[in-house]
């Protein structure tokens, strides 16, 4: 079973509680021993890892196998891409259902995580994880038309007040700008085409967030931390 980690905690002696997401969605399960030096099994306990595990049966399963998939070793020397990270983990660990859509939703997150390690541009990928997420659980941003008009020309997307608008009520060319990165986003295919830098980072993912704390009533701290991160480094 493929799981990606994004959590572990430990438990008793030499062993480790570990969250993941996988495709039957969230689970934990326990890894006995993994904090022994000579244990073949440590790297299958730490955070932010792609495995392919072998687990027991029962309410808390077991660690038997497991195969290293990605070590993601770029986003762990990257402090903007460990946070990525951790704001990715987070929505999945909060956010996810049962009956969530998980083989589609995982392989969403592989190929996010894959153009996160080779790309310099990591939040970009963050903003397509977070819209297209956003999307499968059923909430997407109604970008064809204005909010108040019904209007389908003009159109931009109003990052503070989260609204599709028309030229007539308020849309400025930045905000036109900004509905056509968000659907080209939302539209894109990562793996068969190259996607465009994000504009203005900090705004966009605040908004994201604001979104979800709309939908889901969610808020993510870690994406708080990486707002921070990122209000530093432009100072």
């Amino acid at each position: 079973m493929i799981v990606y980690t994004y959590k572990t905690i430990p438990y008793q002696e030499h062993a480790k509680l570990v969250y993941g997401y996988g495709e039957k969605g969230l689970i934990s399960f326990l890894a006995r021993g993994v904090m022994k030096l000579n244990s073949p099994l440590s790297f299958a306990a730490e955070p932010f890892r792609l495995l392919d595990v072998t687990l027991s049966q029962g309410t808390l399963p077991t660690l038997k196998e497991a195969t290293l998939l990605n070590r993601y070793e770029h986003a762990k020397k990257d402090l903007i891409k460990t946070m990525v990270h951790h704001v990715i983990g987070e929505i999945l660990a909060k956010n996810m259902a049962p009956e969530d859509d998980h083989v589609k939703l995982l392989g969403l997150l592989i190929k996010v995580f894959n153009h996160i390690e080779d790309d310099e541009d990591a939040l970009s990928f963050l903003a397509v994880f977070m819209l297209k997420t956003l999307y499968f659980l059923g909430f997407g941003l109604h970008l064809s038309m204005c909010s108040e008009c019904e209007k389908n020309q003009a159109l931009g997307f109003d990052l503070y007040r989260l609204k599709t608008l028309c030229d007539v009520h308020g849309a400025s060319s930045y905000d036109q700008q900004m509905r056509t990165l968000l659907i080209t986003y939302l539209k894109a295919d990562i793996e068969k085409e190259p996607l465009p830098k994000l504009i203005d980072a900090s705004r966009v993912l605040d908004a994201l967030g604001r979104l979800y704390e709309e939908h889901l009533e969610f808020q993510s701290k870690a994406l708080k931390e990486l707002l921070r991160l990122l209000k530093k480094e432009t100072l």
